[in-house]
């Protein structure tokens, strides 16, 4: 009598996640989520990063191993995150910033391994090119490196057009990706108390959630807050997240006389809990490439006013139908 063949499960693929660290923004909470959902049974998520830090390192699943350089210099990345590859030998990779996009095409030749390479840009490049060093520099290291991925994963097609347009590579290979943004469970993480001290019930709510950087533009909404003082009821600012700007925005707000209407609450594990109390959430970013939180208000059933920057708000807000567009760095318009 013949035996039934077994049916044996194919291996979970090995996906490699590479990044400069793990503090909270956006690109490391799409991180963040992708390690955490990703179904076990057919995907086997690596963490790498250049240092071991960040915020939302806790968050890491337990059964996710985290690789790190131990403290070696960044600009040796190419050398040591080919080492660590060659080592864990994944299937796919992926990267989340200009400058580690760079590093892991670069490290490409001296894997030895075959391997689908995924690389990204979340916001207008030109944009960013503006304020980098070495522009011209780092703009011919794309204009060699970018073809050479398996595709270039954006999360708006704007975007990807504009990569295209800049590096001169209109065969460029795009994929359009929108961030995964709403977690399951999202309903509850609404419901769920803030954490933090909110103030009292009486002056609307006004909220902003991201990493504490220039293009965010939180010096904006501090400054059409202060516009608002003479209103019969000023309106109180929650600012969820924190990054090199906080020390810069709490003087400023101080400055503006906003000590006693503005709640820096640094980072949250749970940003979504305060939105419930919120009437608005505010995004006056500089550039944008997509807009998490514009996706997560828009969830929570909570209005936005957002600046009409390139390219995100516009898309999302579907040109100021689903939300107010005003125009960017232009703290009257946004007051």
């Amino acid at each position: 009598m013949e035996s039934t063949p077994t049916c044996k499960h194919p291996e979970p693929v090995r996906v490699a996640f590479f990044h400069p660290h793990l503090d909270s923004g956006g690109v490391e909470r799409i991180i963040q989520n992708l390690l955490i959902h990703l179904d076990r049974e057919r995907f086997r998520p690596y963490l790498i990063l250049n240092s071991r830090k960040g915020t939302l390192l806790e968050t890491v699943p337990p059964d996710v191993e985290i690789l790190d350089f131990q403290g070696r210099s960044a600009k040796f990345a190419v050398i040591l995150l080919a080492r660590i590859l060659n080592r864990i030998r994944p299937q796919v990779v992926y990267s989340g910033t200009n400058a580690s996009n760079l590093a892991l095409m670069a490290a490409r030749p001296l894997l030895r391994f075959p391997a689908a390479f995924l690389i990204s840009e979340h916001t207008p490049v030109s944009m960013y090119l503006e304020g980098t060093k070495w522009r011209a520099f780092r703009l011919a290291l794309m204009k060699l490196l970018y073809p050479r991925a398996t595709k270039v994963a954006v999360p708006l097609v704007d975007v990807g057009l504009e990569l295209r347009r800049v590096l001169r590579r209109p065969d460029l290979p795009l994929a359009v990706l929108a961030n995964p943004v709403i977690p399951p469970g999202f309903d509850d993480l609404l419901a769920a108390d803030p954490g933090y001290d909110l103030p009292p019930a009486g002056s609307p709510l006004l909220v902003s959630t991201g990493r504490l950087n220039p293009e965010k533009g939180f010096d904006l909404v501090l400054r059409a807050l202060a516009l608002l003082g003479d209103l019969p009821r000023p309106p109180h600012l929650v600012i969820q997240g924190s990054g090199p700007e906080e020390r810069a925005l709490k003087d400023l707000a101080a400055g503006l006389g906003l000590a006693d209407r503005v709640t820096f609450a640094g980072y949250v594990d749970n940003p979504y809990a305060v939105l419930k109390r919120a009437a608005a959430v505010v995004q006056a970013s500089r550039r944008e490439g997509f807009g998490n939180v514009l996706i997560e208000a828009m969830a929570a059933g909570v209005p936005v006013v957002a600046t009409d920057c390139p390219v995100g708000p516009r898309v999302i807000l579907d040109g100021g139908k689903a939300g107010v567009l005003v125009p960017p760095a232009d703290p009257q318009a946004l007051a």
